[in-house]
C-alpha cells in the first residue's frame, strides 16, 4: 500500500486521492474518477449533466467516506492515489 501516480489509479473504483491545496497543505480524501457519460448523479449543476442524468465530463469525484455516495466533483489537482486499506475483521 503506496502512494502511486494519479495517472495510474483506476477508472470508477473508490480510492484514496491525495493532492497540496492553495495553501500548500496536503490533503486527502475518498474518490473514484469517472469516464463521461458513466455517473449518474442525482444533484449536479445542469451544466454537469447530460439528458440522461449523467456526468458530462470525464473527472474525480469526492465519494462519502462512510457509503458509497457521490458528493461532488473535485477540482484540485489531484497527484497520488493508493488503495483503501482492508478494514480489521470483527472479533
Amino acid at each position: 500500500m503506496e502512494w502511486q501516480q494519479i495517472a495510474t489509479a483506476p477508472e470508477r473504483k473508490k480510492v484514496i486521492v491525495s493532492w497540496v491545496n492553495a495553501l500548500g497543505k496536503r490533503r486527502m480524501t475518498f474518490a473514484a474518477f469517472y469516464p463521461a457519460g458513466t455517473l449518474e448523479l442525482e444533484e449536479a449543476p445542469e451544466d454537469m449533466l447530460n439528458d440522461d442524468g449523467t456526468n458530462t465530463e470525464a473527472g474525480w469525484f469526492e465519494i462519502r467516506e462512510a457509503g458509497d455516495a457521490v458528493d461532488w466533483h473535485l477540482n484540485e489537482t489531484l497527484t497520488h492515489w493508493m488503495p483503501r486499506p482492508i478494514p480489521p475483521a470483527e472479533a
